[in-house]
């Protein structure tokens, strides 16, 4: 199953978690407020995954608003996949074959 995170079910129900839970991190207690950078934009989180329970994945139980930031730490595999290669003090690839 591929759940639609664009669907208006999703939205609404989106909605309504945000408002449930003040737009409050339920992790660290931040409050989360519109877009930004800071890490504390908030985010929806199924508690448990729909990946692996998929018939939780529209029950408001299973909901919870994370802050960017714990939202990251709680899912490591967001972080993963990016090796940063090694540059110089002038900021070109370290690699002497680039040149």
């Amino acid at each position: 199953m591929v759940f639609n995170y664009r669907s208006i079910e999703w939205r609404n129900l989106k909605k309504r978690v945000l408002k449930r839970d003040n737009y409050i991190c339920r992790n660290c207690g931040q409050l989360c407020l519109g877009k930004n950078r800071n890490g504390y934009s908030p985010i929806v989180d199924h508690i448990l995954p729909v990946k692996t329970h998929p018939k939780h994945s529209m029950s408001i139980a299973n909901l919870q608003v994370l802050c960017r930031a714990c939202d990251n730490a709680k899912h490591a595999e967001k972080g993963r996949g990016y090796e940063v290669e090694p540059v110089t003090d002038d900021g070109f690839p370290a690699d002497s074959e680039w040149r």
